[in-house]
């Protein structure tokens, strides 16, 4: 009885196996496939990277100008300070629009490897098709007699 329970849950046939651990790595591509582009779709905060990166620059670029322009030694300490805090904050929101940049070009690296296998097997399905097709194409096709070639 534990054995019927054992052949029953495996597959009997090769072709039976084939195809179940075809489906499986299907299941398994298409899982990544979704991952992949939940990776590359648009999230909420990317927008206000680029907007932190943004402002601070325009920040920076004001608080500058308005050191060079300042008369009094007491608002240029104020302005140094102010202008230092700008650039760091400038410099980290460049950092972080450089790793999230480089994020997703690897993600796009490894989504255009896995078209490329997917495209190589359809390719290769095809082939096999058209080559069975010409089989039996060429299997149902009469014998040209060499006398009626003319």
């Amino acid at each position: 009885m534990a054995q019927e329970e054992q052949s029953d849950s495996y597959p009997r046939d090769p072709k039976t196996l084939a195809q179940e651990l075809s489906l499986a790595l299907e299941l398994r591509n298409i899982k990544r496939h979704q991952a992949l582009h939940e990776r590359l779709s648009d999230q909420w905060w990317e927008r206000f990277l680029l907007l932190a990166l943004f402002v601070s620059t325009i920040g920076f670029l004001l608080t500058a100008i308005t050191l060079k322009l300042a008369p009094r030694a007491s608002s240029q300490l104020l302005m140094q300070y102010i202008l230092y805090v700008l650039f760091f904050f400038m410099m980290v929101s460049l950092v972080a629009v450089l790793e999230y940049l480089l994020s997703k070009l690897q993600n796009l690296r490894k989504l255009v490897f896995i078209l490329e296998q997917d495209q190589d097997k359809i390719l290769r399905i095809i082939k096999e098709h058209a080559e069975r097709s010409g089989d039996d194409a060429a299997a149902s096709r009469p014998e040209a007699h060499p006398d009626s070639a003319e």
